[in-house]
């Protein structure tokens, strides 16, 4: 059977943006930091000081929950520690139609669960945001604990030909 990539932890790091809203709180807050004695009144002056403490608490506690989780899962799958399940997916449960909520199937008889809304290094797009994972799917999953570090898709003959037919 042949396999279709649609997920892999070692290709991506979606949580990039967590700390680059501490970066850019950073360098706005140090802007203001040396021109704090133009602010007037004098008791603002400490408001600059207490923003980049902010921003750099910030920036480097989101580096620590999202980037360290993110190289602890694809290690753990470049290593080949990663548990691999195959088969078809069952009893799937999308995400409910207000989009808020978990997403989760069998394979197997292992469960998986995930959300938009919960920051995890592993896969996590849901069928509210146009992910792949439908009931019945052919599926290769490589994962640690709950979090899957790669998803592939079995690639049937009569999607090949699609495919190959729109090229």
């Amino acid at each position: 059977m042949t396999y279709q990539t649609i997920f892999d932890v070692g290709e991506t790091y979606s949580f990039l943006w967590f700390p680059a809203v501490g970066v850019i709180f950073v360098v706005s807050a140090t802007f203001f930091f040396i021109f704090r004695r133009y602010l007037s009144p004098r008791f603002l002056q400490f408001i600059p000081i207490v923003a980049v403490i902010f921003g750099v608490f910030w920036t480097l506690t989101s580096i620590v929950l999202t980037m360290l989780p993110h190289i602890r899962l694809a290690s753990a799958l470049s290593a080949g520690r990663c548990t691999v399940v195959e088969g078809e997916i069952h009893n799937f449960r999308p995400m409910p139609p207000s989009g808020h909520g978990d997403e989760s199937f069998t394979v197997n008889g292992i469960a998986f669960v995930y959300s938009d809304f919960v920051m995890s290094p592993g896969f996590h797009q849901t069928s509210f945001r146009h992910g792949p994972i439908r009931e019945g799917l052919h599926v290769r999953i490589h994962f640690l604990g709950n979090d899957i570090a790669r998803l592939e898709i079995a690639i049937t003959r009569e999607s090949a030909r699609q495919d190959s037919a729109k090229s």
